[in-house]
């Protein structure tokens, strides 16, 4: 049974219906009436665990006077209770959470973007605009004395009469925020976006802890470009036979640490003829993806975009081009 600290008895029916019912959502379990509340709290991460099971870890591992809020959406729960069933709570939970999970993994890989900057057209200037303050007249500095030992103080000359000034998108402004005109360079309104590219989309799944192959290209059109690029990077040396054919993969092993998962992504080379998978530890890259959203990065690490065009078949590979990577994952644990 839970015990609300507060007395309820003066309540109308309904009010107490809606607190009881706020509890069962939220995965509050308040002190029995064998002991006062415990004030103090801790926030556990729990990662991925379904509501189910952090219940029942927790229902063993509290006191009888412990109590805890599940707060949904974040993957944490806020306990109340002593330090050590606290750190026996958050012992159990991390150990559950390297049970057995399948992890749903997606990439988009953007190759061949380039960074724009456009200025709005002045065309625009009747629709959009932004008033500036111009003042008309300005008093003459003054000279006064100060009231701490008559030193003098000089007072700048002040703006007065102020009126305003419309620029639309596109226009100039050298107006100081006085209202004095400057020599500063003329400012416009501009916007820098990337535009352009490919998305390459490779997807799989993983077990939790290992690792797992995700199929890129099957076959890569410039193998020839390929051993190049893996020669220059020192992943071969120039003894390495020729190769007729090449696959490209990625090599991804999900962990969850602190409730938090994070991919780890090795791109690897499969040489037909041979059965071999040339792993390149050089592009090694870790990807965090937090709970529920996608992550993004610029691109892998120690890639350039020559790589982009012979590992995903890019169309561009030019040092003005840019790359971005996004990532989403979903963990579904087999049983606990």
């Amino acid at each position: 049974m839970c015990q609300i600290a507060f007395s309820l008895k003066a309540m109308k029916r309904p009010l107490l219906k809606a607190v009881a019912l706020v509890a069962m959502l939220g995965g509050a379990c308040l002190a029995p009436a064998s002991g006062a509340p415990v004030a103090n709290y801790e926030e556990v991460p729990f990662g991925y665990l379904s509501t189910l099971s952090v219940n029942a870890v927790l229902k063993n591992t509290l006191s009888a006077r412990g109590r805890y809020v599940i707060l949904p959406g974040t993957g944490r729960v806020r306990i109340f209770d002593s330090g050590d069933r606290v750190q026996a709570a958050r012992s159990a939970l991390e150990a559950l959470q390297q049970a057995p999970a399948n992890i749903a993994i997606e990439l988009e890989v953007t190759t061949g973007m380039r960074q724009v900057t456009r200025q709005d057209p002045a065309a625009d200037e009747q629709g959009l605009g932004y008033e500036f303050p111009v003042p008309q007249n300005f008093d003459p500095p003054r000279i006064t004395n100060s009231y701490s030992g008559g030193s003098i103080v000089i007072v700048p000359a002040q703006p007065r009469n102020f009126t305003t000034r419309r620029v639309g998108a596109g226009g100039i402004v050298n107006i100081s925020p006085t209202g004095y005109r400057t020599l500063e360079p003329e400012v416009r309104r501009s916007e820098t976006a990337l535009e352009g590219g490919v998305i390459h989309r490779v997807s799989g799944s993983a077990v939790l802890g290992k690792p797992a192959i995700l199929p890129v290209l099957a076959r890569v059109r410039d193998v020839q470009g390929l051993r190049e690029w893996a020669l220059t990077r020192g992943a071969i040396q120039h003894a390495e036979p020729p190769w007729q054919a090449a696959g490209t993969e990625l090599l991804v092993t999900p962990e969850i640490t602190n409730g938090n998962l994070s991919l780890n992504v090795v791109p690897q080379i499969s040489i037909y003829g041979r059965a071999q998978h040339l792993s390149l530890p050089g592009c090694a890259t870790v990807i965090p993806v937090e709970r529920g959203t996608r992550a993004t990065i610029d691109q892998l690490q120690g890639t350039d975009p020559e790589f982009y065009r012979v590992f995903f078949d890019a169309r561009e590979a030019a040092d003005g081009t840019m790359t971005s990577i996004s990532v989403a994952a979903q963990v579904h644990y087999l049983s606990q």
